[in-house]
């Protein structure tokens, strides 16, 4: 299968996507955001449908525990779910990354998110260290 170059992408679309799945996500429309994350991951993983899926279903269930989680409680299992999402990244991309690294990094900035007076970082900041880990 080819791979993808993470860095080529319609941003206005990923744009797009993105604001509908925080939408979905906090309105707790799990179907609807695990729908949204199949187009986005479509994108990367085209024309392969069981990489589409899979990437689909590990940061749909990442975002599904920690949407219901109070605390850090439950971080391990978000961060198999994310490790596995980044490890598909990875290996598709046309130059590898630490993919537990980002998974890593992207769990984080959640927390982040959520409880910014908890952190040093801003969220902007967190936010991009998880992007740098991938580009």
């Amino acid at each position: 299968m080819a791979k993808h170059d993470l860095r080529q992408f319609n941003p206005d679309e990923f744009a797009q996507l993105d604001a509908d799945m925080w939408v979905a996500y906090y309105n707790h429309k799990f179907f609807r955001l695990f729908v949204l994350l199949l187009r986005l991951n479509y994108s990367h993983f085209r024309p392969h449908p069981i990489l589409t899926l899979r990437a689909a279903y590990r940061s749909a269930m990442a975002a599904i525990v920690f949407c219901k989680t109070k605390g850090h409680e439950d971080s391990a299992k978000i961060l198999k779910h994310l490790v596995q999402f980044y490890k598909l990244l990875s290996n598709h991309n046309v130059q590898a990354f630490d993919y537990r690294k980002a998974a890593e990094l992207e769990l984080e900035w959640w927390f982040v998110d959520r409880y910014p007076k908890r952190y040093k970082i801003t969220r902007a900041t967190a936010l991009a260290d998880g992007m740098a880990a991938i580009l």
